[in-house]
């Protein structure tokens, strides 16, 4: 009897020792039922935040499954930070097609936004795009490269409120950047696209904006995210994108452009998105090719690694600031593809590259490396009143059948040397043996094409003193 009793008084004990505390089922499920639960969240297709609470439901308690308020618990997130929640991790895996739409303005604190996504998976991150203004163009003034001339627009009301923003041409379907005012209610435009919505492959340029067109400005929203940067499959490439970043303004931590920065993975296609602070584009996550980012607003300027062997940062449309003062720009700054009429706000372009379509409004600085440039998504022309310098170091080609006065069309100067303005250089008479140097000719696009009997550079302009060269493919 005592011993069955002694049995007894032991189990009691021992159950009392492994009662859980209060709230542990809450916050401690069992690992069996914590995986299924992220598993399940890993498989959603379709995400949706609030963070503004346009619709009125927005709760962090909801499903976070549906744009639109239902039933209890039905409706859009009011925060990123609780999909991250259901994920239980930062870093999910995405195995199918997978969407987080903003549907208004976030106001979370900032969040890295880092998936792993497999072969089969894709990861899209949208933004919405709303109106703050509309109207009927009352005139435009049609892009012209050899006036240095972009598209402008009247707009009948001021433009000053507008700059940095959207402008959509409702009646032709076509969205381009409002870089600038040149009057009170002129608008100065980047190059209009088509849109890229969904991430496709490819935008094209058009040229069918004139007077008598509606148009809308519009805002992407603002999302406080402070690195996109999926991990993708490693050397499998698909006919489709895998990561997008489209719609989406990204604000500056603190108010002021290009102060903090944003970490951007090499293949994630951009697109009609504005980025405040510096972005940096990374390779380290990168197994697949950089694709083109469309039509967006690089406000805080642009990094690029500055290895010849990794991605570059490919750029096409849309608007480009200096991402620092020259002095503080070093050897980071390193290989892009700038193309279809891209605005160049001043720009230092190293390690390698090429160049399409580009419109130097202060200057572009080319240093060290293979630089060519010629026809891509656009034909191959440097125009615009900016100028463009050839520093130390710089090889630049003209792909074969391009003349020099086709490429170089800036009004701003033409030099070799890093704003040290050398506006001479040599050519070289190879008809002989030995070679014969003529130096001191002034650095023109019309001498480049000369010959070197006529007092030009026959092809190929030298500055022996950088090491650089502009020439022709032969």
């Amino acid at each position: 009897m005592r011993m069955r009793q002694a049995l007894i008084l032991v189990a009691a004990l021992w159950a009392i020792a492994c009662r859980p505390s209060p709230g542990e089922h809450q916050t401690k499920p069992k690992p069996s039922m914590a995986m299924a639960m992220v598993s399940s969240a890993f498989t959603v297709p379709a995400w949706y935040i609030d963070g503004s609470n346009t619709t009125g439901c927005a709760s962090d308690g909801n499903t976070c499954q549906s744009a639109t308020c239902g039933g209890i618990g039905v409706g859009p997130c009011s925060t990123y930070a609780s999909i991250i929640n259901r994920w239980g991790t930062a870093s999910p895996t995405i195995a199918q097609s997978t969407r987080v739409t903003f549907l208004s303005n976030d106001n979370e604190p900032p969040f890295y936004v880092t998936p792993a996504v497999t072969a089969a998976g894709s990861f899209f991150m949208t933004g919405t795009l709303s109106t703050v203004g509309s109207g009927t163009l009352s005139s435009a003034t049609q892009r012209n490269r050899a006036t240095g001339q972009l598209l402008s627009v009247n707009l009948g009301q001021s433009v000053a409120p507008f700059v940095g923003l959207i402008l959509k041409d409702v009646t032709k379907s076509v969205y381009a950047w409002i870089d600038s005012s040149s009057s009170g209610t002129t608008a100065v435009l980047s190059q209009p696209f088509t849109s890229t919505a969904e991430c496709i492959f490819v935008s094209s340029e058009s040229d069918t904006v004139t007077g008598g067109d509606t148009f809308q400005i519009i805002q992407p929203s603002q999302v406080n995210v402070r690195s996109f940067n999926p991990a993708l499959p490693i050397n499998t490439l698909v006919p489709s994108i895998q990561s997008c970043f489209e719609n989406i303004w990204v604000p500056d931590l603190s108010g002021t452009p290009s102060t903090s920065s944003f970490d951007f993975n090499a293949t994630t296609q951009a697109t009609l998105s504005r980025i405040d602070p510096t972005a940096y584009f990374r390779s380290e996550k990168v197994s697949l090719e950089a694709v083109y980012n469309f039509n967006d607003n690089w406000n805080g300027g642009a990094q690029a690694s500055a290895t010849a062997s990794l991605n570059s940062a490919n750029l096409i449309g849309g608007i480009l600031y200096a991402s620092e003062s020259y002095s503080d720009q070093g050897s980071s700054n390193g290989m892009y593809i700038l193309d279809g009429g891209i605005i160049l706000h001043g720009f230092v372009l190293m390690t390698g590259g090429a160049l399409g379509d580009v419109y130097v409004k202060s200057f572009l600085d080319l240093v060290k490396e293979f630089i060519q440039i010629g026809q891509n998504v656009g034909p191959g022309v440097i125009w615009g009143p900016g100028e463009l310098q050839v520093g130390p170091g710089v090889v630049l080609t003209m792909r074969t059948g391009l003349t020099a006065t086709q490429a170089f069309q800036q009004t701003g100067g033409f030099f070799f040397g890093n704003f040290s303005n050398i506006g001479t250089a040599c050519g070289i008479d190879v008809t002989g043996d030995p070679a014969v140097w003529h130096c001191g000719r002034t650095l023109t696009p019309a001498h480049i094409d000369g010959t070197i009997a006529s007092g030009g550079f026959g092809g190929s302009a030298v500055d022996p003193w950088l090491g650089s060269t502009i020439t022709a493919e032969r």
